[in-house]
């Protein structure tokens, strides 16, 4: 695992579009590399995929309930931050 690894968490869910999806992308510009964001959105934010995979992105996305969805975003080359969003969705699914 890496050093310092964190996830840090934005909730959307009361922003009306595009605002989730600017409010992502500002996120992620000012986020260092060692760092996966959490999205809290009360939908899957599927048309921001493809940017994600252009911008050198993955993603992983999980439903929490009925109109709740998280979504972790890191940078395609923090490969170890895929185990750490991992862990994280398996503590949610645990509560």
């Amino acid at each position: 695992m890496i050093k310092s690894a964190s996830i840090q968490f934005l909730d959307v869910r009361d922003l009306e579009p595009p605002e989730p999806l600017t409010a992502i992308l500002a996120t992620l510009e000012q986020m260092p590399a060692k760092q996966a964001l959490k999205v809290r959105h009360r939908r899957e934010p599927v048309p921001i995929y493809s940017m994600l995979d252009e911008m050198g992105y993955d993603h992983r996305c999980w439903m929490n309930a009925v109109d709740e969805y998280s979504i972790y975003i890191w940078q395609s080359a923090q490969k170890d931050l895929a185990l750490l969003c991992d862990a994280d969705i398996a503590s949610e699914q645990d509560v």
